[in-house]
């Protein structure tokens, strides 16, 4: 099933009983086994069918009806889009009379009115008999009575043979007698009039197991499913691990860093570097493509050849009987050892790759126990223009009018908003100027310096040892791997003594040609394809789909290199406020900052107030370049760097693609994508004149002890989070967000905030009611929602609010580790393999809500002592941890495929720790306190209570 990539097998003769598939599920993770066996004998008839779970759903979305105990099972299956499909599974008794009843008695149950039988889509199975002569190599038409009754139940059923509607007058045969060689199309597939309209790919072949039938599949597509286009040729991995494919783009390489570090500059055209570069990646998908084209083996040469002899024999009514016998019995016999031949190297490189990289933290591993989702098909989005239309005419189901549909919305964004007009355009430029003069921190000499200079070889090479493996490669199909396997060569052939092409030299002479010539556009440095994700809400709505940019990735190392320069240099002029993508600064301080200041003010009259989560809309997407580069001058960043971030943008271009169908490009001209690894630090340097403005204003803020500044407010990249206290006036703050809004192009999302009441559960309640932080302050519009008391408001992940049950934060964390380690568990994994999953999905699902909350002594309890179905431990006493013993390489694996050998040791034993739930020396409260504690003057430094 994994070769042929069958989501669904149907077997007759299974001879296995209900224990026998239990234990075969229990043994092959990603298959479900449903049969019905013969009553009478368990190995004899039967019936099966069998699921691939990587490509078809099972559970809720299965149902399996016994019809005749082995000999007829009905499946009913809901597939992607909520399609059903339903399927029937026969094994028609051999004898000519029991052959008959057995379709009079399916025919009976279909019949009759009090039947709650659904009529199937498809029927398929071993029908042991043929309706014409052309289904046999004999000619002969037998067992009319029998086809008689197999055809009245095919007209009830509304079924037709959908392999010979698609194929009147070809002979092709399922079943050959080894004892005369004769043969027949017994196995066949019956489908409805609609579920042949959707099906393709019919097709008889010789399977991989040993049987004396041959297999008969189809593939049916989803009704209405959107057209799946070609997306963007990339260079698949068998190609980057051919040595003579490497050893050409190395030689092409050499012949481009010559030409390079002869070139003379300046001259006619000073961007012919970025040209030719462009021409060496053009060269390198070419050659990738020829080397893709991999001449057949002799053995898949071979099996070519057999099928068409066969076929040419099976339709040849006039060549010898006995010689045409001789020959095919022949081909068969050839045919089926070649395949076994074929499919036992494929399970040993299978195997030994199990071997290398099996219970390893990897990829494959993880991938082989991971959920198997379908693909994210997007099947129609409404259209923006759909007026009084009606029902299904108000949605674009074809892929390349949604992708031009998200195009264009895409493309608006850069213009939504914005006047032109006189009056308009002095009104911004007042309202940059107002919001740049809060600015007051700016670069250093040093760091100047730094920026300004151009990027060197070691950036390169560090921007290419941080890039990770199995991303997306943009429009020009070149992923990392490439120049990463190009680096690491060049490397060995200079400890060789040996010269290699410099791969990072190649780049950083074409980065700094960019720096200091600017980006050519014609050569589509800075091209991308969006990939639409969806976040939440109507999935018809081209606006809740989060807007990916993949860039080329040469482009990304260059950004990255600038990345890692302005990364050193930002901590200088974005305040502490703001954690998103800061170095040494955490998420996780700012939840324990507003999870103290729920606690503190409380016994604070003088802080009484509300914690507003603000919503920014489209926040990436909305900033504007001219106001992104008057805040780079005026914290005095050097303008050789503005120019080369200003190169990267100019006239940077973006195709979306919908189900592989690319778009017609547009232009970039606002915000930041989302996909570059430069963006997030961009943005933080372009709010931060907000942050400037708040905590300037006349907004008091929250006291705090030991604290130089009052806390107005905290950034996580777009998410911002203010503090008001009940002297504060909530206009005063949107007139602050309007001015910086004006300048920066951006919005607040006013009808999202949300507005946490903090203090006294008077004060928190007079609040809720009145809706003003005091008597002189303007009431808050009724559309910004209040959180009531017991009710948590997400922010920044993490739940915050006024009586909240800490239980009900976990609920989902639980059920999650619950559904992951029962999966997991299927695989049956070793001692080590154990201590991995554990550390992987308990803590790695656990890891953030415990940083951001604790965790309850219940949950610390429920994840140390599972439920039954999941892998089992020790429950921990006090100073305990999770650990696994450690392995011995010669004791055998354990036959139970329970977690019973994961134990519970004290942490002095030395054993290999899986993961830590307590700590009784180190409670989690204190260590959040230590984070406070270690010299950082901006944070508050609450009083432990004695």
């Amino acid at each position: 099933m994994r070769e042929e990539r069958l989501s669904i097998l149907a077997i007759q003769e299974a001879h296995i009983s209900s224990d026998g598939a239990d234990e075969m599920n229990s043994l092959f993770k990603n298959l479900t086994i449903l049969t019905s066996p013969d009553p009478q004998n368990v190995n004899s008839k039967g019936v099966a069918f069998v699921i691939n779970q990587r490509l078809a759903a099972v559970g809720k979305n299965i149902k399996t009806t016994v019809v005749i105990p082995g000999r007829a099972i009905l499946l009913e299956t809901r597939w992607h889009n909520n399609e059903t499909l339903t399927i029937l599974n026969v094994y028609a008794p051999n004898d000519i009379c029991e052959n008959r009843d057995f379709w009079n008695t399916l025919e009976e149950k279909w019949a009759n009115v009090s039947s709650n039988y659904p009529f199937p889509d498809v029927m398929l199975g071993d029908f042991n008999l043929t309706e014409e002569g052309i289904d046999r190599s004999t000619g002969r038409v037998e067992n009319h009575g029998a086809v008689k009754s197999l055809q009245s139940l095919c007209t009830l059923l509304e079924l037709s043979d959908g392999w010979r509607l698609r194929n009147p007058s070809e002979r092709d045969y399922t079943f050959r007698h080894s004892a005369n060689n004769h043969q027949s199309r017994i196995d066949r597939i019956y489908t409805s009039n609609e579920t042949l309209m959707n099906s393709q790919d019919w097709e008889v072949t010789t399977p991989l197991i040993q049987t004396d039938h041959r297999m008969t599949s189809l593939r049916i597509a989803i009704p209405d499913t959107p057209f799946i286009g070609r997306g963007r040729w990339t260079i698949p991995n068998f190609v980057l691990g051919d040595r003579k494919f490497l050893q050409e783009i190395e030689n092409k390489g050499k012949v481009l860093l010559n030409d390079l570090q002869t070139q003379i500059v300046p001259q006619p055209n000073p961007r012919e570097i970025q040209t030719k570069w462009k021409n060496f990646k053009e060269d390198i998908i070419q050659t990738a493509k020829r080397f893709a084209k991999t001449p057949l083996t002799w053995i898949e040469r071979r099996l070519k050849e057999i099928d068409v002899r066969l076929k040419i024999l099976n339709n040849d009514i006039i060549e010898d009987e006995t010689t045409k016998k001789e020959e095919l019995r022949a081909l068969h016999s050839e045919q089926t050892k070649l395949i076994t031949l074929q499919f036992n190297a494929r399970r040993d490189v299978t195997a030994a790759r199990n071997q290398l990289e099996g219970e390893t933290i990897c990829k494959y591993w993880t991938n082989l126990n991971r959920a198997q989702k379908s693909r994210d098909l997007i099947r129609k989005l409404r259209k923006p223009d759909h007026g009084n239309r009606q029902g299904e005419e108000r949605f674009a189901k074809r892929s390349d009018e949604m992708a031009e549909i998200a195009r264009a919305h895409h493309n608006n964004l850069q213009s939504a908003g914005i006047l032109y007009d006189d009056e308009s355009t002095a009104i911004r430029e007042e309202a940059i100027r107002v919001t740049l003069k809060h600015i007051t921190n700016t670069l250093n000499p040093a760091e100047k310096e730094a920026l300004a200079e151009n990027i060197n070889q070691i950036e390169v090479t560090m921007a290419l040892a941080s890039a990770s493996n199995g991303k997306s490669p943009g429009l020009d199909g070149i992923p990392y791997e490439l120049w990463k396997i190009l680096h690491q060569r060049n490397n060995n052939l200079k400890k060789a003594g040996n010269n290699g092409f410099n791969i990072a030299e190649t780049l950083q002479r074409v980065f700094n040609n960019i720096e200091t010539h600017g980006l050519n556009t014609a050569d589509k440095f800075n091209e991308g394809w969006m990939c639409p994700i969806f976040k939440k809400n109507d999935n018809t709505e081209i606006a809740n789909y989060r807007p990916i940019t993949v860039l080329n990735t040469d482009y990304k190392i260059m950004s990255k290199a600038i990345q890692s320069k302005l990364a050193l240099a930002a901590p200088s002029i974005i305040h502490k406020n703001q954690a998103g993508f800061m170095k040494r600064r955490s998420i996780i301080d700012h939840i324990q900052t507003i999870n103290q200041m729920t606690d503190f003010v409380e016994i604070s009259p003088e802080n009484e107030g509300a914690i507003l989560a603000l919503d920014q809309e489209k926040a990436y997407d909305k900033i504007a370049h001219d106001y992104l580069f008057k805040t780079m001058e005026k914290l005095d960043f050097p303008q050789k760097f503005i120019k080369t971030v200003r190169a990267l943008y100019h006239e940077a271009e973006t195709q979306v693609m919908i189900n592989g169908v690319l778009s017609s490009p547009f232009k970039v001209t606002r915000g930041v994508r989302q996909g570059d690894p430069l963006s997030c630090l961009l943005f933080n340097i372009a709010i931060e004149p907000l942050a400037c403005m708040i905590r300037n204003s006349e907004l008091v803020g929250m006291k705090i002890p030991n604290l130089r500044e009052r806390l107005k407010l905290l950034l996580f990249a777009d998410n911002t989070t203010v503090f008001l206290t009940k002297h504060d006036k909530y206009s005063n703050l949107t007139k602050i967000l309007e001015t910086w809004c004006n300048a920066a192009r951006a919005k607040f999302n006013i009808t999202k905030t949300e507005i946490i009441p903090i203090g006294s559960r008077h004060f928190r309640d007079m609040l809720t009611q009145t809706r003003k932080l005091n008597k002189n302050d303007d009431p808050i519009p009724p559309n910004i929602h209040f959180a009531q008391q017991g009710e948590e408001v997400r922010i920044l992940g993490a739940w915050i609010g006024n009586g909240g049950r800490e239980v009900t934060k976990w609920r989902k964390i639980s059920g999650e580790i619950e559904n992951r380690l029962e999966r997991w568990n299927k695989g049956n994994p070793g001692i080590e393999g154990r201590r991995h999953v554990v550390q992987m999905m308990v803590g790695g699902c656990s890891q953030y809500l415990t940083s951001a909350h604790g965790m309850p002594k219940e949950k610390q309890s429920h994840l140390g002592c599972p439920p039954e179905n999941i892998p089992k431990v020790r429950r921990p006493e006090t100073g305990m941890a999770f650990y696994s013993p450690t392995p011995n390489e010669n004791e055998e694996r354990l036959e139970q495929n329970n977690w019973n050998d994961t134990e519970l040791r004290p942490k002095n034993q030395p054993n290999n720790p899986a993961l830590e739930t307590q700590d009784p020396e180190a409670p989690e409260s204190l260590k959040r306190y230590d984070k406070f504690e270690e010299g950082n003057e901006n944070w508050p430094r609450p009083s432990l209570p004695k």
